[in-house]
């Protein structure tokens, strides 16, 4: 399993002396985090708009062109980009590895952070976390 490098940060809004609002970060921790390059691939093919059909050609495709820019290996390397590729890819191809694999990232991390466990109602992508994850 590869890893990506962490860092875990605490946010508070404050209303300031003008009535504007101030954000605090304080980093509460880092570290190196697993990220299963099959469990990101597998999440990004599940992400989909809630009311469409879902097709699996089509979820294919994605699913190897992301994994076309990829390297990762079962040791604990950290995840990988062709670089070469990545550099000489169209704006659109690199906005889509970009955004899967951050996506991807983001949603294995919050896995382990959080110590979620797939299941019926369980998280399938990063950008539909579920209240109870997020302190609501």
């Amino acid at each position: 399993m590869s890893t990506v490098h962490a860092r875990v940060w605490r946010f508070t809004a404050e209303k300031g002396p003008a009535g504007a609002e101030a954000v605090q970060a304080v980093e509460v921790g880092q570290g190196p985090l697993p990220v299963s390059l099959a469990a990101l691939a597998n999440i990004n093919a599940l992400a989909c708009e809630l009311r469409r059909t879902v097709d699996q050609r089509v979820r294919s495709h994605e699913i190897s062109l992301l994994l076309s820019y990829l390297s990762g290996d079962a040791g604990s390397r950290p995840l990988g980009v062709d670089c070469g590729a990545f550099d000489f890819s169209s704006g659109h191809v690199r906005r889509f590895v970009g955004e899967c694999t951050g996506l991807g990232v983001m949603t294995a991390a919050s896995q382990t952070l959080f110590t979620w466990k797939s299941g019926a109602d369980g998280l399938s992508s990063f950008d539909v976390l579920p209240d109870k994850l997020v302190g609501a």
